[in-house]
């Protein structure tokens, strides 16, 4: 796993998702949302764009997130 994906984003935001799932691994949206206090839309953006960037995947139901490996 790389172990840098917190400075490939300058966005503080995202390296806190970041951070928080190299703690946690597998998380719920909801989880994550709840643990940094952020709005559902929000969160739910910034989770998409960690997506399109590769750095994080999601592929259960309901979707938990993981960073990629």
């Amino acid at each position: 796993m790389n172990t840098n994906f917190a400075i490939q984003t300058k966005n503080p935001t995202k390296r806190a998702i970041i951070q928080y799932l190299k703690k946690h691994k597998t998380s719920y949206l909801g989880e994550i949302l709840k643990s940094l206090s952020l709005s559902y839309s929000k969160g739910y953006k910034y989770m998409e764009e960690l997506k399109r960037e590769g750095l994080v995947e999601n592929r259960l139901s309901p979707p938990k997130y993981n960073l990629v490996e």
